[in-house]
């Protein structure tokens, strides 16, 4: 077992029973929380107000990286960085697909045959396409 350490005296102690009992009166909403229960039923039980705790022994925090975890570090930085660039290099090339795009859907929606055909065959998409048209700049 672990170093534990003892949560109370070995030793035994004769209390007169005015000094265990409390000096205030509880009221009775404040004897139905579970906190309350606990401790009351605790003692009915073993005769003491809480139950014995063990206090855990607080953990070791080390100071700096190990070689390996600055190794890891450092491919993870690689790979973001590439996936970086990736995006960087093709974020042009999408912009400009997506504003031609956005313009010939503003000029279908402009036209009344197409605004009625689609409107008549595929009315989710022509929905679609009239969001796509009010919007002003990406």
């Amino acid at each position: 077992m672990s170093d534990a350490k003892i949560g109370f005296e070995m030793r035994k102690i004769r209390l007169s029973l005015a000094v265990i009992l409390p000096v205030r009166q509880i009221k009775d909403p404040q004897k139905n929380i579970r906190r309350y229960k606990t401790i009351r039923a605790s003692i009915k039980e073993v005769g003491m107000i809480e139950p014995l705790m063990a206090q855990p022994e607080k953990p070791k925090f080390k100071k700096g990286l190990t070689p390996e975890e600055i190794g890891k570090m450092e491919q993870e930085m690689e790979s973001l960085e590439h996936g970086v660039k990736a995006v960087e290099e093709t974020y042009g090339e999408n912009m400009l697909n997506l504003t031609l795009a956005c313009g010939y859907i503003k000029k279908l929606v402009d036209n009344a045959k197409v605004v009625r055909f689609l409107n008549a065959n595929y009315s989710d998409i022509f929905s679609a396409f009239e969001k796509i048209a009010t919007i002003e700049t990406m």
